[in-house]
């Protein structure tokens, strides 16, 4: 790697969804030994309508994405934080200035364009909005997850 692309990874912001996600995301990411990881999950809020599940089932999800994260990079310093948010790509943008990151780290959830269709794009938001770099990690082919 260049000087360059060693910054871009030197502090990064790494949302995750959940487990399978997290362990997909740490592995990739493991090759690329970053100094500074902030795991972040975000819950979404409804924005005044019902959420399908409590606060509190929502962190555990959040907390077992952090652990399964932290397992596959047992000797790195990481990070943890939950947001509260009722925009995923906003949350995940404002998280990152918050900690003065140097780039947005992700490995994007499969999905199908039925999917993105009807619930928007995230990925696409996040790219298009962020004010730094948001590298989107190719997927590693994991047997055991």
């Amino acid at each position: 790697m260049n000087e360059k692309s060693e910054n871009l990874l030197r502090s990064i912001l790494v949302p995750v969804v959940g487990k399978k996600n997290a362990k997909r995301t740490a592995r990739t990411i493991k090759q690329y030994d970053p100094n500074e990881i902030i795991v972040l999950h975000v819950v979404e809020k409804s924005g005044g309508g019902i959420d399908s599940a409590s606060v509190s089932q929502r962190e555990d999800v959040a907390d077992e994405a952090f652990e399964a994260f932290k397992q596959e990079l047992p000797d790195t310093d990481i990070d943890t934080e939950i947001r509260y948010g009722t925009d995923i790509p906003d949350t995940v943008i404002e998280a990152a200035a918050d900690f003065d990151t140097d780039s947005i780290v992700f490995t994007p959830r499969p999905s199908g364009r039925l999917v993105r269709l009807l619930t928007g794009d995230i990925s696409h938001s996040l790219i298009t909005d962020a004010d730094r770099p948001v590298i989107a990690l190719p997927e590693q082919v994991l047997e055991d997850i």
